[in-house]
């Protein structure tokens, strides 16, 4: 009995190990090898504008960008064939000026001869200075009657990038050219959102722009302020913020005007506009770069908040909707930004003094402003400064830092 028992065990064990080995002989699923770690992604570096008076002229293809599509465009203003012939070539009123500007700017067309201009000396210079950060210099002749106009230099480049013409470009400016379509190269990736673009656009300009407090420095009004000394005023700020926009493939305009920052015998001001589905925010880099590192207190704000603390002429303003209210979407949002409650505010505060040097807070809602500055002061065991900016916007903007 013990030996057919030890037999039956071996041959339930024969058997065990026969249907084993059929099993595996049967195709099946490929058993998947074990995950491993994927390598960090290499991190784009932005390029660093080279201080350079004189760039070397490029005997390379210039790169192409594709041109905004036509229905992108503020086409109330625009004539439909702005590729084409001027709309008039008789200049009766300020009407006709405006538009035929808006078509030279987006035709890239630097002189037009008219049959009759019924404006006068002061009546054009009047609109010309609405399109100034458009252009480095005008002229005007009336008999016969002519308008001329030289781009500037960011302007100039997106035009030639668009056609393929940059060789045709004055040599500093095949440089502008060269180097906006090679930040934008670097800086733009695959998927990126519209906002998300501009966010890294605008940062790209504010480490490594300077603001140019001088007004010796025709360069600093254009892109090549930015790209050749990395120096830039306002207009230099918007002009090199709307070529590396366009070339993004982002609807990006500017507008210029007077604020209540103004100092007695101020030029204005000038800042950007941004089309984002279908509304246009307000975006100023020159403020937000002088802000501080970082900071974006005036990011995609609704042209309204500003109430009179910037007045511009309506009619250049690019036609089509505005946004009316702050947009946490295209608003710069972030932790430590934005506060809800003077909890918030205050460790908003706390974080971003001792990181460096001082806060911006935004309250969209109530006001806590007094209650942090009161809470800062006891927090530090010193006195601090809080700056309001809310008579430059209807919202509470603050600066908070210490003495």
């Amino acid at each position: 009995m013990r030996i057919l028992r030890m037999s039956a065990v071996a041959l339930a064990v024969l058997l065990a190990l026969a249907l084993l080995i059929a099993r595996l002989s049967r195709p099946g699923r490929p058993v998947p090898p074990a995950p491993t770690a994927s390598p960090a992604p290499t991190a784009v570096p932005a390029p660093t504008a080279e201080p350079a008076a004189t760039p070397q002229p490029q005997a390379t293809e210039p790169p192409q960008a594709t041109a905004a599509p036509p229905e992108a465009l503020p086409t109330a203003q625009l004539p439909q064939n702005f590729e084409g012939a001027p709309p008039t070539d008789r200049v009766a009123g300020r009407e006709d000026l405006i538009g035929l500007y808006w078509w030279m700017i987006y035709s890239g067309t630097d002189t037009v001869h008219l049959a009759e201009l019924s404006l006068s000396r002061d009546e054009v210079a009047e609109v010309v200075d609405k399109f100034s950060n458009y252009f480095d210099a005008y002229s005007c002749s009336f008999d016969p009657p002519a308008l001329r106009v030289t781009f500037k230099a960011g302007l100039g480049a997106l035009l030639a990038i668009q056609k393929g013409e940059t060789d045709a470009l004055p040599e500093a400016d095949r440089a502008v050219a060269r180097r906006a379509q090679e930040a934008v190269d670097a800086l733009i990736r695959p998927g990126m959102t519209d906002v998300e673009k501009e966010l890294a656009i605008h940062d790209y300009i504010a480490a490594h722009c300077e603001y140019q407090f001088s007004e010796d420095d025709a360069d600093s009004n254009s892109a090549r302020g930015f790209f050749l000394n990395g120096k830039c005023r306002c207009a230099g700020y918007v002009d090199v913020f709307r070529l590396l926009g366009r070339l993004a493939g982002l609807e990006m305009e500017m507008i210029g005007g007077p604020t209540t920052r103004d100092t007695e015998g101020s030029k204005g001001h000038a800042w950007n506009l941004i089309r984002l589905d279908g509304l246009w925010y307000v975006v100023d880099a020159t403020w937000d770069d002088m802000a501080g590192d970082r900071a974006y207190p005036f990011f995609n704000l609704p042209p309204a908040v500003f109430g009179s603390a910037r007045t511009w002429d309506d009619s250049v303003f690019p036609s089509g909707a505005r946004a009316a209210a702050l947009d946490e979407k295209y608003y710069y949002f972030s932790d430590g930004y934005l506060a809800r409650s003077a909890e918030d505010a205050l460790d908003f505060a706390v974080r971003q003094i001792d990181d460096g040097g001082s806060a911006w807070i935004l309250f969209p809602e109530d006001d806590y402003a007094r209650e942090t500055a009161v809470a800062l002061a006891r927090h530090y065991g010193m006195k601090g400064r809080c700056d309001g900016f809310s008579g430059d916007m209807a919202l509470s903007l603050y600066r908070f830092s210490l003495k």
